[in-house]
């Protein structure tokens, strides 16, 4: 594999860049787990500096086992030893050398430790204000016994990079600052790297405690990296320096963290050339946590992405892991295969009494190492769990077979005592105890789903179903265990977001039900079916399962949740007010039979929010919430927040707004409910571009987008990254991700609101009028008006968009008004195109806005008729539903976002510019930039260039403007006489004043300056 690009790292690039550039002695803390590309990091910034006049000394700990001064030998390894400020003995005994140049652990005489220390700075000192003898940005590799560029090293020996000045050899060469003279090289600060802090040395670590107090002085920018302290050679020492390195008063401390499943994602596409599936991200991210180093290795080994979750470690991979217990005592590598072989995470109870005797040094030494991890989030005494799940994967596979008999026995009796299911179903299995394992497996997987864990519950459906049952069970219980496998399957793959796997559980449920003719468990698994084919796009499939459910019958309890079930695909398919009295049916029948309440209060209280009794519906779905909380629902807990959220969010401060989407995404994560991740997300990605915060938007979007298990939430995540994009003006992602959107080939109305913005950017080879034209009848009118607007910023006639758009919105009247030159018609369109309401909206604006429609709750709005080619009446309906919940304005951001309210402002603003109202222009112009101060991109660089036009030609009075646009229009003298019926002498000297207020030289650049800022209407 080629080395891998280096990725993710922008933002801490960026702030090194900038402390290096203000040339100012500092420190950088890198702090990172081990593998998460600390080193990396510092190669990519030295490599990317502005070195010049700069001395780089570079340093780092031996390979194997640490001696003192450690990195100053580094440092000083092959470095000719003249000049320096010390006695040749002592500078031998800082660079580990005899007096005959051999390497030695502990060359020259002993001082005491202050002297030495004292010396070391001095040599530093000397080093960066005295260059030897490469030029500025050479490489000088060597080892602590050899000179540069030495091929061979010795066990032990370290290579080193010295980046050095050019600067004259003798004093002579520059100027004598005691004469008076300037010494730029001697003022810039040189970088001291520090690298893999924890593996130094007490001496070397004094020593980079002392630089970063003298760093001032020295002066020169001071860049380390560690693991945290606890993981080094001497922790003690390691925190002391550490704090003083972090307790500077110029300091800037950047953590490396694990990759995002964005970051993830990107890597993964650019060694395998394509795009991967969100399975498999999720799955790379779940088994190595993110870690840069052991996802590059996985991907060195493996042929294809789907590999990397489940596949069998390398061998290689497998040493790397487990090379730190090497040289740990027995007991320690015992104890850490044991815990492997318990599962993740790890009781502290259950690993005692397997591994018996006195274990806490052993976890205490594990802790250390950075293998184990306490996760009190886990259970209140605080559950261990191995750092990455490869590091378990590796231990569990060096367990010899009669370690792992003995583990798993004992592990195996703990579990029957204390009736922990899962594990007894792991630890049976193990054993080979095939009918015991397979019904606790069926146990388990339901109460894991209960407490929140859908993945260990599909994890011991895997298990189960996969034990074959022994030559004589009773008849019975095998098609028994495997229908109640099924179904928890079926539903802990919905409640997760695993689609696919789910709808193949419902089915394998629903062939089960049906053999035993329960009618009940038949109506169930079709509404699971049901339930399932919604999320995957498939609304046919969805209405016949619910039909063919409600053919069933069952029990009073069964058609109760069957009620439940219609009214909420009444809501999703048709309006709130359809579904209300289909809702309130629901919720008594539901009452009658004492089962299924939360749900269908759910259903019924966003129904009320939506048709006007918002109080009251919000308070019932909190109620719902609550009781299926108690109830252990997963799949209501989260209809219940993502409702609450949905109904809410419009009509709260972006404070507020952000505090209730947090707590939701909160609440999701605590119970793992993937299954509605995307559609809450998506909320806040309208809340975000509300509030006019592009960066926040963009992060939202890239939290799902690689990991999204919903065919249709992926697309519409796919759009709006393309959108946001083009927003901040990377028109070359939005390509990509307009491919990639149609590579899904799924209808949605925002796929075809990005074709025409990037058509409109001229980065797409399709027209943005046909652009337009294709959105007609398959969008919504709010995605119509939004896709109306990009066609006019990519330069579409207005008569072409006013025949398209049949009933514009008052904000894209304006911009019409605008672009044709209207430009009274535009003023006065002002007060309607701001009254559709801002982030601080009032209640009822943000109530009638939402109109009564099932937004947000995943209805048709985030539902396409399945791919393309379903019935043209399904296609358009999708399409309408589609916008109606995406909204509009950037991104498919709601229509009040602080974006589209900085468009109208711009806009009026050049209609007032160009009808002489130079002042209210400007007032206009400086409301957009301040509007689009978080929306970086075109809108604000446009919005900057009309305001920075306006103060610099705002003295322009009415006639000149008139002048300035047939100038524009490209018209002689004469011709500007007649059309504006004044004398050619005036003429003239109006255009002597334009030439001197613009500060154009020429006529043509008059008229150019005039197109620029947009201060002459379209001819």
């Amino acid at each position: 594999m080629p080395t891998a690009p280096f990725i993710g790292r922008a933002a801490q690039l960026a702030e090194i860049a900038e402390v290096w550039a203000a040339r100012r002695p500092g420190i950088i803390l890198i702090t990172g787990e081990a593998g998460s590309g600390k080193s990396r990091l510092v190669a990519e910034a030295l490599d990317r500096l502005d070195r010049a006049a700069a001395t780089v000394l570079r340093g780092a700990a031996r390979s194997l086992g640490a001696a003192p001064h450690d990195w100053l030998a580094s440092v000083l390894s092959g470095h000719p030893a003249v000049g320096l400020p010390v006695e040749e003995s002592l500078l031998n005994r800082l660079a580990q050398r005899t007096a005959d140049g051999t390497p030695a652990a502990a060359a020259g005489p002993r001082l005491a430790p202050a002297t030495t220390l004292r010396a070391a700075v001095d040599v530093v000192r000397a080093l960066l204000r005295a260059a030897p003898a490469p030029t500025a940005g050479t490489v000088a590799t060597a080892t602590p016994g050899g000179g540069p560029g030495d091929e061979a090293t010795e066990s032990g020996s370290h290579p080193v990079r010295l980046f050095t000045r050019s600067r004259a050899a003798e004093p002579d060469g520059g100027a004598d600052p005691a004469r008076g003279g300037a010494d730029p090289a001697r003022d810039a600060p040189g970088i001291i790297v520090v690298e893999d802090l924890h593996d130094l040395d007490p001496a070397s670590l004094a020593l980079v405690a002392e630089l970063a107090a003298v760093a001032e002085t020295l002066p020169a920018l001071l860049l380390v990296t560690s693991r945290p302290p606890q993981e080094a050679v001497f922790a003690p020492a390691a925190a002391r320096t550490l704090r003083r390195l972090g307790g500077g008063p110029s300091v800037l401390r950047l953590h490396v963290a694990p990759f995002t499943a964005r970051e993830t994602a990107e890597l993964i596409e650019a060694v395998y050339g394509s795009a991967p599936a969100p399975e498999a991200v999720r799955g790379a991210l779940r088994r190595t946590g993110g870690n840069p180093f052991w996802l590059t290795e996985l991907l060195a080994a493996y042929d294809t992405a789907e590999d990397l979750s489940a596949a069998p470690l390398p061998a290689h991979v497998v040493g790397l892991l487990v090379e730190p217990l090497a040289d740990e005592p027995a007991l320690v590598g015992r104890v850490a295969r044991a815990a492997a072989l318990l599962g993740d995470p790890v009781e502290h109870d259950v690993l005692f009494h397997v591994c018996g005797g006195d274990v806490e040094p052993a976890l205490r030494r594990l802790l250390d190492l950075g293998m184990l991890l306490i996760a009190p989030d886990l259970a209140p005494a605080g559950s261990l769990r191995f750092r990455h799940p490869l590091l378990r994967e590796a231990l569990a596979a060096g367990a010899v077979p009669r370690e792992r008999t003995r583990v798993h026995t004992l592990a195996r009796g703990l579990a029957v005592e204390l009736g922990d299911d899962a594990a007894l179903a792991r630890h049976a299995a193990a054993l080979g105890r095939t009918a015991e394992a397979r019904a606790a497996a069926a146990r388990g997987a339901a109460a894991s789903l209960a407490g929140g864990l859908p993945e260990a519950a599909l994890d011991l459906v895997a298990l189960g179903l996969s034990l074959q049952p022994r030559p004589a069970p009773a008849p019975e219980d095998v098609p028994g265990q495997r229908r109640a496998l099924a179904a928890v399957g079926a539903a802990a793959g919905f409640v997760g977001g695993r689609f696919g796997l789910a709808a193949e559980h419902a089915a394998d449920w629903l062939n089960e039900a049906q053999r035993r003719d329960d009618a009940d468990e038949t109506a169930d698994a079709h509404r699971q079916l049901a339930a399932v084919r919604w999320c995957l796009g498939d609304q046919d499939g969805h209405r016949r399962s619910l039909d063919r459910a409600a053919a069933v019958g069952g029990s009073a309890a069964s058609l109760a949740r069957q009620r439940t079930a219609e009214a909420e695909s009444a809501l999703r398919l048709e309006d709130a007010a359809t579904a209300l009295p289909l809702a309130e049916a629901a919720l008594a029948a539901a009452q009658r039979a004492g089962a299924g309440i939360g749900s269908a209060s759910v259903t019924l209280g966003t129904a009320l929010a939506l048709t006007g009794a918002f109080e009251r519906g919000v308070a019932m779905l909190r109620a719902a919430r609550q009781l299926a909380v108690r109830e252990q629902d997963p799949v209501t807990i989260g209809r219940a927040v993502h409702n609450l959220v949905a109904i809410s969010l419009p009509r709260l401060g972006e404070v507020t707004g952000w505090r209730l989407f947090d707590e939701a995404m909160a609440t999701i994560a605590r119970y793992g409910l993937e299954f509605c991740a995307g559609r809450t997300t998506s909320l806040g990605v309208a809340h975000a571009v509300r509030a006019g915060d592009l960066a926040r938007a963009e992060a939202l979007v890239w939290s799902r987008l690689p990991i999204e298990g919903d065919p249709v939430e992926l697309v519409r995540f796919t759009a709006r990254a393309g959108l946001l994009a083009l927003e901040r003006g990377d028109d070359p992602l939005a390509v990509r991700m307009l491919a990639r959107a149609d590579a899904e080939d799924r209808d949605s109305g925002l796929v075809r609101v990005l074709r025409v913005a990037v058509a409109a950017r001229g980065v797409h080879p399709v027209d943005p009028a046909e652009a337009l034209r294709d959105c007609v009848g398959r969008c919504s009118p709010a995605l119509l008006a939004e896709a109306a607007r990009w066609a006019l910023h990519g330069g579409v006639p207005v008569a072409v968009v006013e025949e398209h758009v049949a009933e514009p919105p008052p904000r894209l009247l304006l911009l019409l008004a605008v672009a044709a030159g209207r430009d009274p018609e535009a003023v006065a369109l002002l007060p309607a195109a701001l009254g559709l309401g801002t982030i601080d909206a009032a209640p009822g604006v943000a109530a009638s806005r939402h109109g009564g429609t099932a937004q947000g709750f995943g209805g048709t709005a985030d539902r396409p008729a399945g791919r393309r080619g379903g019935s043209r009446a399904a296609r358009r309906r999708a399409g309408y539903e589609d916008g109606a919940r995406a909204g509009t304005g950037p991104a498919g951001g709601d229509s009040g976002g602080r974006a589209e309210e900085a468009a109208v402002h711009t806009a009026v603003a050049h209609a007032l510019s160009r009808l002489g109202r130079a002042g209210e222009a400007r007032r206009h112009a400086e409301r957009a930039v301040a509007l689009l101060a978080h929306w970086p991109g075109w809108r604000h660089a446009e919005a900057e260039t009309l305001l920075h036009s306006l103060r610099a030609g705002g003295d322009l009075t009415a006639r000149e403007l008139e002048v300035l646009g047939c100038l524009a229009a490209g018209m002689t003298n004469q011709q500007v006489a007649s059309s504006l019926g004044i004398s050619i002498r005036t003429v003239t000297v109006h255009v002597s004043n334009l030439l001197r207020k613009t500060g154009a030289a020429s006529r043509t650049e008059a008229a150019l300056w005039a197109v620029r800022h947009r201060l002459a209407p379209g001819r």
